[in-house]
């Protein structure tokens, strides 16, 4: 391993030695070059460790919510059981709730005046289905962003952080070995922390799908009686 080290940075050590022999001015280009690779070699774990308190805000939230709305659309659900003619059979604060059954329900009850048929009430809980669903939707795009830019940031970095050892070696040569597998270390680090932060992000955006999916579903019963109510009434 280390000889094949040592042929790979050769070449720039040698171009390294004429340029200084030379007393080119390339030499202060090349510590800007460095600076700039350290910073963005640091940066890119800085935006790693932000996404995962991302996650971690987005998560907190998220469970808050659809607990709240699986709770309340399943208070609904039992309030609209077969048999209910009118919603005044419903209680008043489950229909003035701002989570999304009761958002669904009243954008069906303001469109009353223009349904004449089964087919305007089916636009209208078709309607209200997609509202409630793009609201249970929001704030998921970040873990669908997180989930793809995270391994892509952590390659990044590990790409960064062997072209930062390379430049180590190119400049000390290869005296200390465990110098080199430090480096190296440090670098694939990179690689660690993107795959883990795709994978904190999935676990919750995964157990966030399987949550909506069953409020929808749970919606989805609530407009269908809906419809028995609207009819009777």
């Amino acid at each position: 391993m280390l000889e094949v080290l040592q042929a790979a940075v050769a070449p720039v050590m040698a171009g390294q030695s004429v340029a200084s022999a030379s007393g080119a001015p390339g030499s202060t280009l090349f510590q800007g070059f460095n600076i700039r690779l350290e910073f963005l070699h640091t940066a890119v774990f800085d935006v790693l460790y932000g996404m995962c308190v991302i996650v971690t805000f987005v998560a907190i939230e998220r469970i808050i919510f659809f607990s709240l709305a699986r709770s309340h659309a399943l208070r609904v659900e039992r309030a609209l059981k077969p048999g209910v003619h009118s919603f005044d059979e419903v209680p008043k604060g489950l229909l003035t709730s701002r989570q999304p059954a009761a958002v669904a329900i009243e954008e069906v009850r303001a469109r009353g005046v223009d349904i004449k048929s089964r087919g305007d009430l089916e636009d209208a809980t078709d309607t209200a289905y997609i509202h409630a669903k793009y609201r249970l939707k929001q704030n998921m795009w970040l873990l669908d962003t997180i989930i793809t830019a995270a391994p892509l940031l952590g390659l990044l970095g590990t790409i960064l952080g062997i072209i930062d050892t390379f430049r180590t070696l190119a400049q000390s040569g290869i005296s200390d070995p465990s110098a080199v597998s430090k480096g190296i270390g440090v670098a694939l680090f990179a690689t660690a922390v993107g795959i883990a932060t795709a994978l904190y992000a999935l676990l919750f955006h995964n157990l966030f799908q399987a949550q909506m999916a069953r409020i929808l579903d749970i919606i989805r019963i609530i407009l269908m009686r809906i419809g028995f109510v609207q009819r009777a009434g």
